[in-house]
């Protein structure tokens, strides 16, 4: 019978490496704060049996700050990072959000634009926008054939754009 493989996890050095090439590098980042979390991560327990960072701790390092989309220079004002958006898509981790607008669960919750304006200031780029006929011909997002309450797209697109 064979051994069940286990499972590795990303090693400090293929981090190190990646985070240079992919982050450091274009957005003149120091890596220190995002090694000094990848470390704390592994002593919080954040690993694979075979050692290394586990993908769960992987993807707290990529919501994190020190992965923002945004500069991270503590003015009020916050300006995205000049990426070179040349390469692939598949090249890129994509943020994404299925049913932004809802405050709970699928079939009864609220929706709210807050809701949307929440997940982008956490780095979310990719949303969803569940568009439907409203009343007087203005638009709508709600989850169809549900009875979620329903908000405003003229609403929601102003968040987007602010």
């Amino acid at each position: 019978s064979r051994k069940p493989s286990r499972s590795v996890g990303l090693s400090e050095p293929l981090f190190c490496a990646v985070w240079r090439e992919q982050v450091a590098l274009e957005r003149g980042m120091p890596e220190k704060p995002v090694l000094d979390m990848f470390k704390g991560l592994l002593e919080l327990g954040y690993t694979e049996p075979g050692g290394g960072l586990s993908e769960r701790g992987f993807r707290r390092i990529v919501q994190s700050e020190v992965n923002d989309a945004f500069s991270i220079d503590h003015s009020e004002k916050r300006t995205p990072y000049a990426q070179d958006l040349t390469l692939p898509l598949t090249f890129y981790y994509i943020n994404s959000s299925h049913n932004t607008y809802l405050t709970g669960d699928q079939l009864t919750s609220q929706s709210s634009v807050e809701m949307y304006e929440r997940v982008l200031l956490m780095g979310c780029r990719c949303i969803e926008l569940d568009c439907f006929d409203g009343p007087k011909g203005s638009p709508i997002i709600k989850h169809g054939n549900t009875i979620t309450t329903s908000i405003l797209f003229r609403d929601v697109a102003r968040a987007i754009r602010n």
